[in-house]
This record gives C-alpha cells, sequence and structure tokens, in this order.
C-alpha cells in the first residue's frame, strides 16, 4: 500500500500522509502503481467532465484543464516551462541550452 501512496503523493496535490522517510525500495516499486494514479486522475477529470455535459464544450474544456492542473499541481506544465526556458534560453547554442 505504501508504493501507491508514494506515487499519489509525488503525482498529485491529493492529501497523502506517509509514516516517516519511505525506503528506497518502497520508492521504486512506487513507480509500477503509476498508470494506476494515472487512471485514478483520468476518471476522476471524466466524470467532472460528465457532470459538466450541459455545459459549453469550450468551458467544459477548460474547466477540466483547469482541475488537471490542480490535481497534479502543475508538475506536467512546471516541465514544460522548464523545457521552454532551457531552449529558448540557449538561443541555439548547445552548450548553453545544456548549461541551463
Amino acid at each position: 500500500m505504501q508504493p501507491l501512496l508514494i506515487a499519489l503523493q509525488f503525482l498529485t496535490c491529493l492529501p497523502v500522509r506517509l509514516d516517516g522517510k519511505p525506503e528506497p525500495r518502497a520508492i521504486g516499486v512506487s513507480l509500477l502503481y503509476y498508470p494506476v494514479v494515472g487512471l485514478l486522475m483520468g476518471g476522476m477529470l471524466v466524470v467532472l467532465g460528465m457532470a459538466l455535459h450541459d455545459t459549453a464544450p469550450a468551458l467544459r474544456a477548460a474547466l477540466v484543464l483547469a482541475a488537471w492542473v490542480a490535481i497534479t499541481g502543475a508538475l506536467h506544465l512546471d516541465g514544460l516551462a522548464d523545457s521552454a526556458d532551457a531552449w529558448l534560453g540557449g538561443f541555439g547554442d548547445r552548450e548553453r541550452t545544456l548549461a541551463i
């Protein structure tokens, strides 16, 4: 059960409490639960989208996207921003891009 909680804690902003510091092996095993956490998040977003079926499609999409960002704590957007920073900050200079 601890590996699932580790995966939930890492991939989401959901309040998950762990007792003490997890062992390295448990952290490694938590990788196996990443797809499960993804299915849970996707399921929550599908339910939200279905609950908003009477709203305009663009508004529904925006609300589901906002919920996804809220659930993940913008983890993927942070990675995208880091990639854009390295790509644009290097201005085509490979060494400078890698340094960023």
